[in-house]
């Protein structure tokens, strides 16, 4: 009797101890579980911030692309050109040369007497304040200031041809790359 005692106390025992290392051996699965997460949501963000400075970057470098900069007359400031990127407009196989899934222009100083956006045409330009050079207004562009001039004549000398330059708003959406980090 004395031994059947021992013996379901020692396989009592040998139960909690197996117990005990299944509980630890799911509280530390669980506790790695958690620590994953929080990494992975940090990377996460991380890399969201990354892919806006990266934005950022291309568009202080798109500034400067011939097809939109102003030429060397303009005092020498890194520029855009309206009248070339009214030419540039609605035309998407720059699209893949810029690298960005939409790209928008917006006169933001001197207002005028704007009110609201209004997109530029052929009809209406210059008297408007947004070229959408290609794609659709997006939620969250990316947007850098930039010099935004324009070739205007003189009234008083029509035989006057001056550059007329205003600040303006360069915004991008990025193209989503699925499965690529490029």
């Amino acid at each position: 009797m004395k031994v059947k005692k021992i013996r379901k106390k020692g396989q009592f025992k040998i139960q909690q101890t197996a117990f005990m290392l299944l509980a630890i051996t799911l509280f530390f699965i669980l506790v790695g579980l958690f620590y994953f997460s929080i990494r992975m949501s940090s990377m996460q963000k991380a890399s969201e911030e990354l892919e806006k400075k990266r934005l950022s970057g291309l568009l202080t470098k798109l500034s400067s692309n011939p097809e939109l900069k102003c030429n060397e007359g303009v005092m020498g400031l890194d520029c855009i050109d309206a009248d070339k990127a009214m030419v540039l407009k609605g035309k998407t196989q720059y699209q893949e040369l810029f690298g960005v899934s939409s790209l928008i222009i917006r006169k933001i100083y001197p207002a005028e007497n704007l009110v609201g956006v209004i997109e530029c045409s052929q009809g209406n330009y210059p008297n408007c304040n947004q070229i959408r050079v290609f794609g659709e207004s997006s939620v969250s562009p990316i947007s850098v200031y930039v010099a935004l001039c324009r070739k205007e004549r003189d009234s008083a000398n029509l035989d006057y041809v001056y550059d007329k330059c205003e600040i303006g708003l360069l915004m991008a959406d990025i193209k989503k790359i699925s499965g690529d980090f490029a």
